[in-house]
C-alpha cells in the first residue's frame, strides 16, 4: 500500500509528465493531458486520505469516489469534474480545447491541492 510520501512523488511524476510531454504549443493529444492532469489530483487525492482516513488506501475508483464524498466534500466537485473531462477524453474520444485543459490545470494543480489544506 502507498503511503503519503509515494503518492506525492506519483503526483509530481503525472505532473511532469503533463508539462513535459502535452502541455504547451506542441501538444496534440489533449485527452492524455487532462488524463495526467486527473491522476496527478487523484495521487494528491491519495497522499491525502491516507493521513486523513487513517491509512486507508481506497484500490480503486469507486471506493476513492466514496472516501473523498465522505471526507473530502469541499473537494468533490473539483475532483469529479476532472475525472469525468478524463473518463470523456479516454473513453468517448473527446478532445478538449487549450482554454478547457488550461481550466482543468487549474483545477487539478491549484484550485485541489487548496481544498486538501
Amino acid at each position: 500500500m502507498p503511503d503519503t510520501s509515494q503518492h506525492r512523488d506519483q503526483s509530481l511524476r503525472n505532473k511532469r509528465v503533463y508539462r513535459d510531454r502535452l502541455d504547451g504549443p506542441e501538444a496534440q493529444y489533449s485527452e492524455w493531458a487532462v488524463t495526467a492532469l486527473f491522476y496527478t489530483a487523484l495521487h494528491d487525492m491519495d497522499a491525502y486520505l491516507y493521513q486523513l482516513a487513517g491509512r486507508v488506501d481506497p484500490g480503486n475508483h469507486r471506493n476513492r469516489d466514496s472516501l473523498v464524498r465522505t471526507h473530502c466534500r469541499r473537494a468533490w466537485p473539483t475532483y469529479k469534474k476532472l475525472k469525468d473531462a478524463s473518463e470523456q477524453g479516454r473513453y468517448r474520444c473527446r478532445r478538449f480545447t487549450k482554454a478547457e485543459i488550461e481550466r482543468y490545470e487549474e483545477d487539478a494543480l491549484r484550485k485541489l491541492p487548496r481544498l486538501l489544506r
